[in-house]
């Protein structure tokens, strides 16, 4: 099963991500005014969100069975999104995880990338 739920926002830049400019707050005890700043990067919010939609999927279908094993492979800051999102009973079910960007790999050549994965 190869989970690609194509979430385009991610790569789009972080000023692209935020509509508006941020709100401002007006100084009681003078006339300055300031911006204020969101409370997280959007574009990691928007990653972060990404990860916790795929851990839906995947625990859904672990939830039908439609797996015995799961390789996950992903960046470093994704996968560690990524594994605190899925629950116990698919977390079980990790056999290996490889810590690499394949998002711009050819479908044809994601096999010589997982060879070492699926020989450990």
């Amino acid at each position: 099963m190869v989970l690609n739920p194509g979430s385009s926002s991610i790569h789009r830049a972080t000023y692209d991500l935020g509509s508006e400019r941020p709100g401002r707050v007006r100084e009681s005890s003078a006339s300055a005014r300031h911006a204020v700043q969101p409370r997280q990067d959007l574009h990691r919010a928007e990653k972060q969100n990404f990860a916790h939609e795929v851990a839906a999927r995947l625990n859904a279908a672990n939830t039908r069975d439609e797996f015995d094993a799961l390789v996950l492979v992903a960046p470093a800051h994704a996968l560690a999104d990524l594994r605190q999102a899925l629950d116990e009973p698919t977390q079980r079910k990790i056999t290996a995880q490889l810590q690499k960007d394949l998002t711009k790999v050819p479908n044809a050549d994601l096999a010589a990338h997982l060879a070492d994965v699926s020989s450990a």
